[in-house]
């Protein structure tokens, strides 16, 4: 399979496949992130496939929170509210405090 990256110009495109779940008696789950996966990032993934639901939800509420509020448009409210607090205090631009 080839993937267009420019034109006239193609590169190839590797595609893995492979089954979390055991089918007939075996899964290559092991072979595939034994070889392509850090073994930190391998044990975070099988804690993150096991884990009951009620964790995976509140691990998602807190990721939503935590995105909801260190996003772009909050940081630059904190930002020039900030601005606008120095100016206020320093109307003639004075930095002398």
């Amino acid at each position: 399979m080839w993937l267009l990256a420019r034109p006239r110009r193609y590169r190839p495109l590797c595609w893995v496949t492979h089954a979390n779940a055991q089918t007939a008696g075996g899964s290559d789950w092991d072979g595939f992130f034994d070889y392509f996966v850090a073994a930190a990032v391998r044990d975070a993934m099988k804690q993150a496939l096991t884990m009951l639901l009620e964790e995976r939800v509140n691990r998602w509420v807190r990721m939503i929170d935590q995105l909801q509020f260190f996003d772009v448009p909050h940081w630059c409210r904190t930002c020039l509210r900030a601005i606008e607090m120095v100016a206020v205090s320093q109307p003639n631009g004075d930095s002398s405090a």
